[in-house]
């Protein structure tokens, strides 16, 4: 991972040469990152799926996710 000086010290100036830019300010910048996982009617048969779904995308995020249900029935989605 990167950190708040490393960004400040080498991948800053690179960014501004690459995309020709004066300003820091007017370089991107990362807000917010999602993980979404849809696991499907699988999860309704089995508990162990949705525990093997939630410890991969814990190793990957260092978070452990919301489970969440959908929220409306949607014939199409067999929900």
């Amino acid at each position: 991972m990167y950190s708040q000086e490393q960004y400040k010290k080498e991948i800053a100036p690179e960014l501004k040469k690459i995309l020709n830019r004066d300003n820091l300010n007017a370089l991107p910048k990362l807000k917010k990152i999602t993980i979404n996982a849809g696991i499907g009617s699988q999860s309704a048969n089995n508990k162990k799926f949705v525990n093997e779904v939630v410890e991969n995308i814990s190793l990957i995020s260092g978070q452990k996710p919301v489970i969440r249900a959908a929220k409306k029935s949607i014939s199409n989605f067999k929900l």
